[in-house]
């Protein structure tokens, strides 16, 4: 075989193999989308929270239900009334890790915002048991722009999370407040799959060749 016939053969088993672990991949994300189907709302650790607030009269038929802020949709909204300091405690039904949180609001004017975010190992939150993470913060906010809260490190075990607004220049109300764990396991999950059949499927293809 000459030099041009072999590299020839070369590129044809590399397309081959290309090929046959590209099919490998497409073949084990298309089982785990069916065995294993993503669950919804993934994505936001605090998704199902029991919520209560401050707001003693705003019936959820004019101010929207408490539940609303943790629905996944931007476009309901649960408002405090006129006050311009408030507060929103979402209790989870299982401990939770967080690595950040976001919260969008709805606000007319823009403007200031002082605000604190603190959580509870207890679901009850009891007195003593919230940690602050990173106090009370002022930053200008603006209607329907996420704010990103950062939480300590290693935050973990949580069972309540607190949304304190000790000043705002409008009433207080948000569209969506969602809890960040930093991992989905669903993502990484599949992604290993998809790498251990590529690898499986490029040995298999070695051996195969070396045979050949």
């Amino acid at each position: 075989m000459n030099l041009q016939s072999h590299r020839a053969l070369r590129a044809t088993r590399f397309r081959f193999g290309a090929q046959f672990a590209s099919t490998i991949v497409v073949a084990v994300a298309a089982f785990a989308l069916a065995v294993f189907p993503r669950p919804a709302h993934a994505e936001n650790a605090l998704s199902g929270a029991t919520v209560t607030d401050t707001c003693v009269d705003c019936p959820p038929d004019k101010f929207g239900a408490p539940g609303s802020v943790v629905d996944g949709n931007p476009k309901t909204m649960r408002n405090l009334g006129p006050g311009t300091s408030g507060a929103y405690t979402l209790t989870v039904a299982k401990p939770i890790s967080l690595k950040k949180l976001m919260l969008l609001p709805s606000m007319t004017p823009n403007g200031p915002v002082s605000y604190e975010v603190q959580t509870s190992k207890d679901a009850a939150g009891a007195a003593g048991a919230w940690v602050s993470h990173g106090g009370i913060i002022t930053k200008p906010w603006a209607d329907n722009l996420p704010v990103e809260v950062v939480m300590n490190p290693d935050t973990k075990d949580v069972r309540a999370v607190k949304v304190i607004i000790h000043q705002s220049p409008s009433w207080i109300a948000f569209n969506e407040i969602e809890g960040d764990a930093g991992l989905d396991v669903w993502v990484y999950g599949a992604a290993g799959l998809a790498v251990l059949a590529l690898l499986g499927g490029l040995v298999f293809w070695r051996r195969r060749q070396a045979h050949a």
